[in-house]
């Protein structure tokens, strides 16, 4: 059986995919905007591909006009899984 191996990206090259500056990021992390964001041994942030995607959906989030604080009540909502599908529909 063949596994596939995750890759990780540094918060430096999230920065430049995204357009988003680092401090950004971490202030993201921060409010828990983004969460679980796995750590190598030396603590280093590195970012999945799955974090990418979510960090995406931000920008989107954003570009829209939402304000972060509603950004960080829609990943409140998402966090909680799929009972809360609706009151995500209705805050976006």
């Amino acid at each position: 059986m063949k596994f596939m191996e995750t890759k990780f990206f540094t918060i430096q090259q999230i920065s430049e995919m995204t357009g988003l500056t680092v401090h950004t990021l971490r202030y993201y992390e921060k409010i828990g905007l983004l969460y679980g964001i796995h750590r190598d041994t030396s603590g280093y942030r590195q970012y999945s591909e799955s974090d990418i995607l979510w960090i995406h959906f931000l920008l989107r989030l954003r570009v829209t006009g939402m304000k972060v604080s509603d950004m960080k009540r829609f990943s409140d909502l998402r966090s909680q899984g799929e009972s809360t599908i609706n009151a995500r529909r209705e805050l976006l």
